[in-house]
C-alpha cells in the first residue's frame, strides 16, 4: 500500500555494509520467524500458544568487484571469517520518507561463485546469519 501516495522502489533503496554503501548490490532478501508452538491441557484443542527461538537469517547478491572489496578487508581474505557486520537498509521516498532496517551481527555462511561463458556480469549471492533486526 503507497504510503502517502507513493510506493517505495528498488531505486530508492541503499545497502550499507560496515558503513560502506554498496551501488553494485542486485538484491537483498532477509527473514525474521520464530518458532511457535501449540500448547495442550485438557481436551482435544490448544490451550495457549508458546513462542520459541527467534530466527534470522538472508541472503544479498552483489557483484563480484564489491565481494571482492568486502573480502580484502577479512581476516585470511575469506568472506566466511569477517567479524560480525551491520547491514543496513535504507529507503528514502522522493517526499523524503524514510524507513531503515538495521541488520545486526550478520555473518556470512557461504562463499559461492558461478560463472558462465557469455557472463557480462557476475553476480554472487552471499547467504548470511544475523543476531537482530532493528526497524
Amino acid at each position: 500500500m503507497p504510503i502517502n501516495g507513493e510506493s517505495f522502489s528498488w531505486s530508492q533503496i541503499k545497502i550499507i555494509v560496515d558503513s560502506v554503501p554498496y551501488a553494485e548490490a542486485k538484491a537483498i532478501s532477509y527473514t525474521e520467524s520464530q518458532e511457535k508452538t501449540l500448547n495442550y491441557g485438557v481436551g482435544s484443542k490448544p490451550t495457549s500458544i508458546g513462542n520459541g527461538r527467534k530466527n534470522y537469517e538472508g541472503s544479498l547478491t552483489m557483484s563480484l568487484a564489491d565481494v571482492e572489496s568486502l573480502r580484502q578487508t577479512a581476516p585470511g581474505r575469506s568472506i566466511l571469517d569477517l567479524p560480525p557486520l551491520s547491514l543496513i537498509v535504507a529507503w528514502t521516498s522522493f517526499t523524503g520518507l524514510s524507513i531503515i532496517h538495521t541488520l545486526k551481527d550478520v555473518v556470512f555462511t557461504e562463499n559461492p561463485l558461478t560463472v558462465a561463458e557469455g557472463d557480462t556480469d557476475i553476480p554472487v549471492e552471499l547467504s548470511f546469519i544475523f543476531a537482530d533486526l532493528e526497524q
